[in-house]
């Protein structure tokens, strides 16, 4: 990779990284996850698998402060509350999970 294709993946990287903070606190994870799953299952798919890591989810206050960090298996368990919700409108849809970055749990 040339010196200029590094700069330019970093500067995205960095970019794409400011978006974290906002997709992984847990009343927008849960309510961006519902409206995925949704979406997919409006365009006809009954099953999706997802490519993922294990995130940290967080609650924040009015002002924007985290006010509780949430271990790794807050995702899974907010990601199930609202599967399930939607599986009791669309009983045959079913999603996995591939995920990846699991060598920092050793």
């Amino acid at each position: 990779m040339s010196f200029k294709q590094k700069e330019m993946w970093e500067r995205f990287e960095g970019k794409i990284s400011n978006f974290f903070s906002i997709i992984f606190a847990l009343h927008i994870f849960k309510k961006y996850t519902k409206h995925m799953l949704l979406k997919y299952i409006r365009n006809g798919y009954d099953r999706i698998e997802f490519r993922a890591f294990l995130a940290q989810l967080k609650e924040y206050d009015q002002e924007g402060n985290i006010v509780k960090d949430h271990d790794e298996k807050m995702f899974m368990d907010a990601f199930d509350e609202v599967y399930n919700e939607v599986r009791k409108e669309n009983p045959t849809f079913s999603a996995g999970f591939v995920f990846f970055g699991l060598k920092v749990f050793n």
